[in-house]
């Protein structure tokens, strides 16, 4: 019995049918398995080797042996460790490659990056097939970035950029709101931001009190400009990370909520945008419309208010620019079912006299207060800054209520 050796009585005849290949005795492992019945079992371990599977047939049924690796392809085979890792890997990916492709189509990421360099449109399949490959994993960053360039080079079209933030959306979950004040529109408000714009925070409150529901979802700043979020991170103790539970409760107890967008709703999105600081490709109109819009089609309103800043303040400093930030906005809302509005405001000087996350929440503060009160500090802010900030909030929450149906 060359290649063979005997250990032990209880062994004797699994060894039989063991092959040992390219490897000395004193590098071959013998471990004990007892399955259900108690018999004993052998596995072959060949630590720092990976010349195949060592077959037993005692057993000929494999699924009572716990604790040892298989070949899904060979049901009585027992393989090392990593080589079943690896293996495993690679079914994993063939099996979501599969899922891909019958659920959008087969598609390869070169030849969608391909298409889009040379100005071609994508279709829906190809668009909601990259997305969710690249949130899979099927797609890699470094295809995705690519991708970003091309379309920054090569632009995309209104039904495009709807077709990506659809896919966006729908690697996450999307709120349901049906539930909540059914009686009451939803209506949310979304700001491109500019240095001193605190107008959400008082146009929130205000909403709310006017019999709309408003879910905002806010985000960060965006370039040299402060976020909804930045300037509530500002008071103590404060958070807005909620799960999804406590935001539905706290928009059912007082009528509106600003809260961070969690990995639950187009979490994708957030992937993508942190390729997007490092390529070069954040200011591209199609992405910022993307990334804006797949938060809030997730939250799923009755109806969306978009205030779009242009001039030195602003992201975006030109009117061109901002309007064609506006139209595409409007677009994915209108494609999505939503009524949606979009309004472009000057932003040459600061809005208000606050500038700072802590200072403009303050002055927000003082604005919803009222005159009755006594202001929070020894500075506060003159009745014309706050008067200018007033005057915006109104206009804004009367077309909130015109998109409620009020």
């Amino acid at each position: 019995m060359n290649g063979y050796r005997r250990v032990g009585a209880h062994t004797r005849r699994y060894t039989s049918t063991a092959k040992f290949l390219q490897s000395s005795w004193r590098k071959r492992r013998w471990r004990r398995v007892r399955d259900a019945r108690g018999s004993p079992r052998v596995s072959l371990s060949f630590p720092n080797r990976s010349f195949g599977s060592a077959f037993m047939s005692a057993y000929p049924d494999p699924e009572s042996v716990d604790s040892v690796s298989r070949d899904e392809n060979q049901s009585n085979s027992f393989e090392k460790p990593g080589v079943s890792n690896q293996k495993a890997k690679t079914m994993r990916k063939a099996r979501m490659s599969r899922s891909l492709s019958t659920r959008y189509g087969s598609f390869s990421p070169s030849d969608i990056i391909i298409k889009k360099r040379d100005g071609q449109s994508l279709t829906t399949e190809e668009l909601h097939w990259f997305v969710d490959g690249f949130h899979k994993g099927y797609v890699k960053d470094y295809q995705m970035s690519a991708f970003l360039m091309a379309v920054c080079v090569k632009g995309m079209s209104n039904r495009e950029v709807s077709d990506l933030t659809l896919a966006m959306v729908h690697t996450g979950l999307t709120a349901d709101l049906t539930s909540i004040r059914p009686g009451d529109p939803k209506v949310d408000k979304h700001s491109t931001g500019g240095v001193g714009d605190k107008v959400s925070l008082v146009l929130t409150p205000l909403a709310a009190t006017l019999g709309l529901v408003v879910p905002m979802m806010s985000g960060r700043g965006l370039g040299h400009t402060g976020g909804t979020l930045d300037k509530l991170s500002a008071i103590p103790g404060l958070r807005t990370m909620l799960e999804s539970e406590e935001y539905l409760s706290q928009l059912e107890k007082v009528g509106c909520a600003i809260v961070a967008p969690t990995d639950e709703y187009a979490p994708v999105d957030r992937t993508i945008y942190a390729l997007r600081d490092v390529s070069g490709s954040v200011e591209n109109v199609a992405l910022v419309a993307s990334s804006v819009m797949s938060k809030k089609l997730a939250e799923k309103p009755d109806g969306l208010l978009l205030d779009v800043k242009m001039g030195g303040g602003a992201f975006f400093r030109h009117l061109n620019d901002a309007a064609a930030l506006a139209s595409t906005m409007v677009a994915i809302g209108e494609d999505a079912g939503i009524a949606t509005c979009c309004v472009v405001t000057n932003m040459d000087q600061p809005l208000g006299a606050a500038v700072g996350n802590w200072l403009e929440t303050r002055e927000a503060l003082q604005l919803l207060q009222g005159k009755d009160r006594a202001p929070l500090d020894e500075f506060p802010s003159s009745d014309e800054a706050l008067k200018e900030i007033e005057e915006l909030a109104l206009a804004e929450a009367s077309l909130m209520l015109g998109l409620g149906g009020m």
